[in-house]
């Protein structure tokens, strides 16, 4: 018989209850590019891993390695976190997981915005102006784009 056994520890039960109760859709011991994710998101190429004391042998380390490599030629990125961090530290795992998740599809929208403007001169040209009128004006930091700027400027009024 060939049937892998998933193996669910308390610390992968608690982070995903916990990435769920922030509304994050997970999916759990999924087999992705032929290797188990503990924790997986497919539509956001993200792997999160939760290992325990038997991946401190050299044979799990090796095997853990060649998944992980697996994976990111593939696109994804990947999560590691000991059963201790999940354990004593879940929110700051949670926080991690979030952020990186926040960033992404924030650099998500500011892509859909700069679709426009690299099949249209006009609106390029007017780009680069504002571009370069903003650095000179000191308002915008010398290696943000003008979306990201106005996506900053937008979350400072949206807290006052």
């Amino acid at each position: 018989m060939n049937e892998k056994i998933c193996v669910v520890t308390t610390a992968q039960r608690r982070l995903a209850k916990a990435l769920r109760k922030h509304g994050v859709h997970i999916q759990e011991n999924c087999f992705i590019m032929g290797g188990e994710a503990d924790i997986a998101i497919p539509e956001l190429k993200l792997i999160i891993e939760v290992d325990g004391f038997t991946h401190l042998s050299i044979g799990t380390r090796l095997k853990d390695k060649s998944k992980d490599k697996v994976w990111k030629n593939s696109g994804y990125h990947v999560f590691r976190f000991s059963n201790y961090q999940v354990l004593n530290r879940t929110n700051d795992c949670v926080k991690q997981i979030t952020d990186w998740i926040y960033s992404l599809k924030k650099a998500q929208k500011v892509s859909e915005i700069n679709q426009p403007l690299k099949s249209h001169n006009g609106l390029r040209h007017m780009h680069n102006q504002l571009l370069r009128e903003e650095r000179r004006m000191d308002k915008i930091r010398s290696n943000e784009s003008v979306e990201a700027f106005f996506l900053r400027c937008g979350e400072q009024e949206d807290s006052e």
